[in-house]
């Protein structure tokens, strides 16, 4: 369990260095919960600017295979761990489900999502080939009544940074929800934003990435 001097420090936005984090270690009397991917729901929406903004879309990247834990002791809940995997291979771009549900307008014909898809997974963005994997792993909570302030390293394109997301628990014995959002900027995970037509129009660096999971015991918790 972190020190509360860690806590503080955390909470007020200067957290430790990337590099110096641990992930955090379930307690013994924490029950450990595994991530249902057909349930849990997790997604990003990417914005277009520039002065043609208005000829160019917006477009919504679903994580689909989420799967990992989730440690969860009430007595306890400051000793929460949360671990993810996402394969990058199974992001899926502009569902038209997914569009719906992230409030997009329209809809993006499969030939254009497929060739969004390639640009995305391409060497000069996520680069799936070389980096098969988008992780998170906890490393401190803190947690006030229902809501719980998350502090853990997102690995994207094999670049990693600390980042600190506020998320609203519902845990009962047989299954715990975390709902939160959390913004990254693309160009902190070695990624240039996408741009053409000399800036025309190009995708704004600043993403936020929204989230359900929802974890049932393990065998084991």
């Amino acid at each position: 369990m972190p020190s509360p001097a860690a806590l503080a420090l955390f909470l007020l936005g200067s957290p430790a260095a990337a590099d110096d984090a641990q992930p955090a270690a379930p307690a013994p009397r924490a029950r450990v919960f595994a991530v249902d991917p057909e349930r849990t729901v997790a997604y990003a929406v990417s914005h277009t600017r520039g002065l043609l903004e208005a000829l160019s879309e917006h477009h919504v990247i679903r994580a689909t295979q989420v799967t990992g834990t989730l440690a969860w002791d009430p007595t306890d809940p400051t000793a929460c761990a949360i671990d993810l995997q996402v394969p990058t291979e199974a992001l899926r771009v502009d569902d038209p489900d997914d569009r719906r549900m992230a409030g997009l307008d329209g809809v993006i014909d499969e030939d254009d999502r497929a060739s969004v898809r390639a640009v995305l997974l391409g060497e000069g963005l996520l680069d799936a080939a070389a980096n098969p994997h988008i992780t998170f792993t906890s490393s401190a909570c803190a947690v006030t009544g229902a809501t719980a302030t998350v502090l853990g390293i997102l690995t994207i394109n094999g670049h990693t940074d600390e980042v600190l997301a506020p998320v609203l628990l519902d845990a009962h014995p047989h299954e715990v929800q975390a709902t939160g959002s959390l913004p990254i900027l693309q160009s902190r995970f070695g990624i240039e934003p996408f741009s053409t037509m000399l800036g025309a129009v190009s995708v704004d660096d600043a993403v936020r990435l929204r989230f359900t999971l929802v974890a049932s015991p393990t065998p084991a918790g």
